[in-house]
């Protein structure tokens, strides 16, 4: 199937909701406010817990000697984190260790007395307890977010029926949906931020007071691969609402053309007077400057990603660009490119292409006048099989977006007929779908036959001439008959029909 299709089940990571699971008692029954970490205290403040009606809310009979580490947001007991993949159903922000109950721990302390602890039917409970998740404030949002809950579980634990929240990625969601979704902080202001997610920021490479988010200079961790992170940044990124395959922009999880064609089309918007000086400055270390950028033209570095050196691979990875889109999406297939294609140019007037596009159709054999009539394959270099094309119009087709194989319509099977000495070689297929190229010469007056082109009856033609010419391209294909001569008897039967040697296949 089409890799332009939507992405399979396999690919979407929000969770299933009959999957769920509340673990709610698990968590955190008998467990005591003084137990919980830094972290955890603040999250369950903000959402409207005190000290004493968590305790009363959580007894326990007796509390015994603990001692435990804290980091960002949560920390986690463990630290075998699962790497290089993407549980099935998670929801933004949900990549997490392998066990997901594993325990927040609390900054150490330490008890060496006993106590009994006690609770009435009547204990208050603060009405974040019985609120849809929509209905919390963002800081509370990122509050029960840092305690270890998800949209989905919030839902099963606290308002089970709870519609899903507007503008967030449904458990439906593909990469490239939880990808665009991540990316609304950046139109916020810094001051705009909750605290929970400026902390998080920072942890990623932003500086506190935000000099770096209002000019959109993004840090190099940016540019790293999962793996390259350092395992508090995961947990930052992850409470943001990355996961592996979103941090990597999907390079693993979305076809590599509908990822070009979204980054060719944000690129087409941003004019280089107005973009963010360090964007600018990626874009030059690039080999752009503000004529190339402006007239369309390709990047000055003509390597393969593999080639490129580290100082070159930041710039590409920070400037949008990934390994598979950076090569061009090698491993498209043919009609998948070939529809990319027809789609980036349909419609599209000669004057709104950019400078170096018209420069690439003219050496096509392009004219505007042709382009205002038919559009892009109205040239007769589209006659021609990509190999007789000369290296320059290959390189020019290549930067409108064409390969070999959708230059040629995906037909990659046809081959010149191979000679010898006697004549044309015998092993030519007879399939009725090999490969055929053929021209067709119609010995008729132009105007015995333009009266009926597309169907309007004359008295000399009563049928449509694209219904016999259909016909006459049929039997080429399908009626065996022998090569064209000047004998009519090779093509012409004795009743004066048009001669078929095999009428059953024809028919």
């Amino acid at each position: 199937s089409s890799e332009l299709g939507s992405e399979s089940a396999g690919e979407r990571w929000l969770q299933a909701e009959e999957d769920i699971v509340c673990n709610d008692k698990a968590r955190w029954s008998q467990m005591p406010w003084d137990f919980l970490s830094f972290a955890e205290r603040d999250s369950w403040t903000r959402l409207g817990w005190t000290p004493d009606q968590w305790d009363a809310a959580h007894p326990i009979p007796t509390t015994t000697a603990k001692t435990s580490t804290s980091t960002f947001g949560r920390r986690l007991e463990e630290d075998d984190f699962v790497e290089d993949e993407v549980e099935e159903g998670t929801e933004p922000g949900d990549w997490r260790l392998r066990d997901r109950d594993r325990r927040v721990q609390a900054t150490p302390v330490v008890r060496t007395t006993t106590q009994t602890r006690t609770t009435t039917s009547t204990t208050a409970i603060p009405m974040t307890e019985y609120m849809c998740y929509q209905d919390l404030l963002e800081d509370q949002q990122d509050a029960v977010r840092t305690v270890g809950y998800t949209i989905s579980t919030w839902r099963a634990c606290k308002r089970p029926g709870c519609p899903w929240p507007p503008g967030i990625p449904t458990p439906n969601a593909t990469c490239l949906d939880i990808l665009d979704w991540t990316q609304r902080l950046l139109g916020m202001t810094w001051v705009d931020l909750t605290s929970s997610k400026r902390d998080a920021l920072v942890m990623l490479g932003w500086d506190p007071v935000g000099t770096r988010w209002n000019v959109q200079d993004f840090p190099e961790s940016y540019a790293s691969l999962w793996n390259g992170l350092q395992q508090r940044q995961q947990e930052a990124a992850a409470f943001l609402g990355f996961n592996p395959q979103v941090w990597e922009k999907c390079e693993s999880a979305s076809p590599c053309i509908i990822r070009k064609e979204r980054l060719e089309k944000h690129w087409s918007t941003i004019q280089w007077t107005s973009m963010k000086p360090p964007f600018q400055l990626r874009m030059r270390q690039l080999g752009y400057d503000e004529e190339r950028w402006t007239n369309g033209e390709a990047p000055t570095i003509y390597k393969d990603y593999d080639e490129l050196t580290p100082g070159q691979e930041v710039a590409v990875r920070l400037a949008g660009f990934v390994k598979d889109i950076w090569d061009d999406c090698p491993d498209t297939i043919c009609e998948d490119r070939f529809e990319y294609v027809v789609r980036k140019y349909k419609g599209v007037a000669w004057d709104d292409m950019a400078t170096a596009q018209k420069r690439a159709w003219m050496l096509l054999e392009f004219t505007p006048q042709l382009w205002a009539e038919g559009g892009m394959d109205n040239t007769p270099a589209k006659q021609k099989r990509w190999t007789e094309l000369s290296l320059d119009q290959q390189i020019q087709a290549a930067f409108l977006g064409h390969s070999e194989g959708s230059w040629q319509g995906c037909d990659l099977g046809w081959k010149s007929p191979v000679m010898n000495e006697t004549g044309p070689a015998s092993q030519i297929s007879t399939s009725p779908i090999r490969t055929v190229r053929g021209r067709m010469v119609i010995r008729r007056p132009f105007q015995e036959v333009s009266g009926n082109v597309y169907g309007a009856a004359v008295a000399k033609l009563p049928s449509s001439f694209m219904a016999i010419f259909e016909r006459a391209v049929a039997r080429a294909l399908f009626c065996v008959n022998p090569p064209l001569s000047e004998d009519l008897s090779t093509y012409i039967a004795n009743d004066g029909t048009p001669l078929c040697i095999k009428k059953d296949i024809f028919e």
